[in-house]
């Protein structure tokens, strides 16, 4: 009877192992193949709730609050077995239940995997500790931890990922979306990894999101899995921070070496869009008090927000790849400057996201704040209202009426690309092998319009291949290829009068000849002086009649940097004071190149004009010579003992030309001239 009892007992205890016992194999062919990105219908999204018509969630899961270390009392929770070791993880229903929910409505559902700093050490939780990289086990002020890349710490992390994976297929739920981190390249607040040096960082953190990959490519090539920066595209945050640009490259390196050589050709970007400067959220224009432009027109842009948001996206289709689709997660907008200026901001930023052809979502964070600055609520405010509107065409005429003036555009198609076109969103095919780059139709049509407008010729393979590639990765505007026309050698060489200039620049930049009126108006200005040429240039290119041509090849028309004016006039001048003639236009612009670029500075400018071939061929007199310094050097006719003392020392031999010029270049006079051109005056 005992002999019977035992082995009863020990069959029961069997079975309830067996019962209690889950493995990775059982539901690897369960999980369900959908990605709800394929059939949402706006762009919207917002952290934590489903208003405004939103169709993309967001949810935070701490991986170190599931992890049930050794030693902890036993709960009921069954063993999950990985690769031959039993590990043990909660159960949140109430998680798997809201990815449930979210399915089944079929909206996307990205979850940040994310690692805390567990307090309470009771019942050895404190082992969770395992679960941060080993050089970042150290209790500071971050939020969040960076994952184990070595050790008993990555292995049950991939026991992890693999456990996820069973129990969404065991309820026939799916993940859209999985990010590894927060904000990875704050490596001291939101991702804490130690005091290792950034490559090594960044590189560890690639050995994690590759285990982590791998683990749910086993299951399915559906999901995508991201890796997430914030806004900081150029900056490190004055040493805080890497630059995401510069993580990217790391990250993508690491990510080829772990795979043995092969790019890994899927992973994708969760992206935070914030303003350059939180409580600044006025993106049109700088931030007050920065001494520099920190969202440029440029994907070597500080910071990336709505406003040149395409230019990094192109940065990244081109030099990754199609297949790294781009979801914006979590952007907020403050409303320290005002109602208007935080809805403007947050609708602008939603439709460069909507017209992106990278972009698949749009997450707004609507928190609140105890400091003013940073309060990102939108219920019960004019942004409230526009976010619920968005999408909504009959709707639209309000959205502009009362957002456009407060950008100070008269379209959205002004500022945002491809606005109101049916953009192409590139579908996700997970790992699908690497994106051969394909040209831009529209953007080759704008570029052979340039070459045949202002150059009168058909381009040449090379010449339009890399403008269009320069427009297509956003590091040029369509302002910036006018200036680059419209100045070029070829077209400079051909010595264009005054008014074939003018005309020149209606047909590329109007798209129509000229009105007679108009014409003679901007051609006296050039005549008299009053203007130079970049600055006629500048008018045309911002005109709306460029702005329109431009959207309708879907670019960007950005602004005419007409900084050159005052050196084209300084150039200019030394031509008619000095040489006594006009200036002939490569001349010209060679020279204005030179002091723009820092090649040159004023007083290496006036040597170059007084001891030029064309100068000294005049073999003009002493007395003539010391007259064109005073005239051009310092402003003003020689005095009559001023000229008679210099003519002295000339005559006698105590001094040559060149150090008489050098004694007018250090001038006071000459100093004030360079100046009010804003040139630097040098010395020689």
């Amino acid at each position: 009877m005992k002999q019977r009892l035992i082995k009863l007992t020990l069959t029961l205890f069997i079975v309830f192992a067996m019962l209690n016992f889950v493995s990775a194999r059982t539901f690897a062919s369960k999980y369900p193949s959908k990605n709800a990105y394929e059939s949402v219908s706006t762009m919207k999204g917002i952290q934590g709730a489903a208003a405004y018509g939103a169709q993309h969630m967001f949810f935070n899961f701490d991986i170190n609050k599931c992890y049930i270390p050794d030693g902890y009392p036993e709960c009921g929770v069954p063993y999950y077995e990985f690769e031959g070791k039993k590990y043990r993880f909660y159960d949140y229903c109430y998680f798997y239940k809201w990815i449930s929910t979210q399915n089944q409505a079929g909206f996307t559902t990205n979850v940040q995997f994310m690692i805390s700093w567990e307090e309470d050490d009771s019942y050895n939780l404190g082992q969770r500790h395992v679960l941060i990289d080993e050089d970042a086990r150290t209790k500071t002020n971050a939020y969040y931890y960076a994952p184990a890349s070595t050790g008993e710490g990555r292995q049950i992390l991939r026991a992890f990922w693999s456990w996820v994976m069973t129990q969404l297929a065991e309820r026939n739920a799916h993940i859209d979306n999985f990010i590894l981190g927060n904000e990875v390249n704050a490596p001291i607040y939101w991702h804490y990894s130690g005091n290792v040096n950034w490559q090594t960082k960044v590189r560890k953190y690639a050995i994690s999101f590759y285990d982590m990959r791998k683990v749910i490519r086993s299951f399915s090539e559906k999901p995508r899995v991201s890796i997430c920066l914030d806004h900081s595209w150029n900056h490190d945050d004055e040493g805080r921070g890497i630059k995401a640009k510069d993580y990217l490259s790391i990250f993508h390196s690491a990510l080829t070496e772990l795979n043995e050589g092969t790019p890994v050709d899927d992973w994708c970007l969760s992206m935070h869009l914030y303003p350059a400067v939180l409580f600044e959220p006025a993106i049109w224009q700088d931030a007050p008090g920065f001494p520099q432009n920190l969202n440029t027109l440029s994907s070597d842009a500080y910071f990336v927000d709505g406003k040149n948001l395409s230019y990094i996206t192109n940065y990244i289709k081109n030099i990754y790849g199609v297949n790294h689709r781009i979801m914006l997660t979590e952007q907020g907008f403050s409303s320290y400057r005002g109602e208007n200026i935080q809805a403007a901001s947050l609708a602008y930023s939603y439709y460069a996201a909507k017209y992106d052809p990278m972009v698949d979502c749009f997450i707004l964070n609507a928190d609140g704040s105890t400091d003013p600055k940073l309060d990102f609520v939108i219920n019960g405010r004019l942004a409230g209202t526009i976010y619920g509107m968005l999408d909504d065409p009959a709707k639209q005429s309000y959205i502009d009426n009362t957002l456009l003036p407060v950008i100070g555009v008269n379209s959205w198609s002004q500022i945002v690309p491809n606005y109101g076109q049916n953009v192409n969103k590139e579908r996700y095919v997970g790992t699908g092998g690497p994106e051969v780059y394909e040209p831009n139709p529209l953007v080759q049509q704008f570029v052979t319009r340039m070459y045949q407008q202002c150059l009168s010729r058909d381009p040449d393979e090379s010449g339009l291949d890399g403008w269009e590639r320069q427009l297509s990765i956003g590091n040029m505007n369509g302002a910036q290829i006018a200036e680059a026309f419209v100045f070029s050698q070829e077209l400079l060489s051909k010595t264009l009068s005054n008014s074939d200039f003018v005309e020149n620049l209606y047909v590329a930049m109007m798209g129509r000849p000229s009105d007679a009126a108009g014409k003679a108006g901007w051609v006296e200005q050039l005549e008299n002086g009053n203007l130079s040429r970049s600055e006629v240039t500048k008018s045309f290119v911002e005109s709306t009649e460029f702005s329109g041509i431009c959207a309708d090849y879907g670019i960007v028309r950005g602004t005419y940097d007409a900084s050159i004016a005052p050196i084209e006039k300084f150039v200019e001048r030394l031509y008619k004071l000095c040489l006594e003639r006009n200036a002939d236009q490569a001349g010209l612009y060679g020279w204005v190149g030179n002091l723009k670029n820092g090649n040159m500075n004023g007083a290496q400018m006036a040597n170059s004009f007084f001891f030029s071939d064309e100068f000294v061929n005049k073999n003009v007199s002493n007395e003539k010579y010391v007259e064109l310094l005073y005239n051009t050097l310092m402003g003003r006719p020689a005095d009559a003992d001023g000229k008679a003392g210099w003519v002295s020392q000339l005559q006698g031999g105590h001094m040559d030309r060149k150090a008489v010029m050098k004694a007018f270049i250090e001038s006071t006079e000459f100093t004030g001239i360079c100046a009010n051109y804003g040139i630097v005056r040098g010395t020689l």
